[in-house]
């Protein structure tokens, strides 16, 4: 059965964004493919509900709906589905809620022994002005500063809940402002 999926897709290397709801997969999917029509979800809502594909010469990349949110089961299946075509996992986890919930589910992605990067969405409000000015100001910041909610406190969880159920020798971490992203390709700012 695994071969079979990957036969299907054999003519692109796939790209997988996994994640809880809310993560930023499609918000990710959109700066990557920088396609107008996505849809990206509002508020608590789930809006991915199969997984989506988009394609770019030998590319393919997927958006899957969430894991884990209640009453989402067949969306966990549905996203499930897509670990035997993909050649890379990219796990998008955020700053404002990592639930153990989404460690659990590396115990899948690691019995395929798929490739992990795992992409810390640091989450802020830059819809007000003086939040948006300070970040415009000092775009850096958010990468340097210190304490718990710091990247380097994110990282130091992710590693921790990690320990013992995955290779951290083959897990990457990479943080990104997926907002900041958003707004640099909109017409907006």
């Amino acid at each position: 059965e695994v071969l079979n999926k990957k036969r299907r897709n054999i003519r692109y290397f796939t790209i997988a964004f996994m994640g809880r709801t809310k993560a930023g997969k499609s918000t990710l999917h959109k700066v990557i493919t920088q396609q107008q029509n996505d849809d990206i979800g509002v508020g608590k809502l789930r809006t991915t509900r199969y997984n989506r594909s988009w394609y770019w010469n030998k590319l393919r990349v997927v958006d899957t709906p969430g894991i884990g949110a209640p009453g989402g089961a067949t969306d966990t299946q549905i996203a499930k589905s897509i670990i035997d075509e993909a050649d890379v996992i990219c796990y998008i986890v955020t700053s404002d809620s990592i639930q153990e919930t989404e460690f659990d589910f590396f115990e899948t992605i690691k019995e395929r022994n798929k490739p992990l990067y795992i992409i810390l969405n640091v989450k802020s409000n830059l819809s007000q002005s003086i939040r948006l000015k300070r970040f415009l100001e000092a775009p850096d910041a958010w990468r340097t500063s210190t304490g718990p909610q710091s990247i380097q406190g994110h990282l130091d969880r992710i590693h921790e809940r990690l320990d013992g159920k995955y290779n951290m020798d083959a897990v990457e971490i990479i943080p990104i402002h997926l907002l900041a992203a958003q707004m640099g390709f909109s017409d907006e700012y």
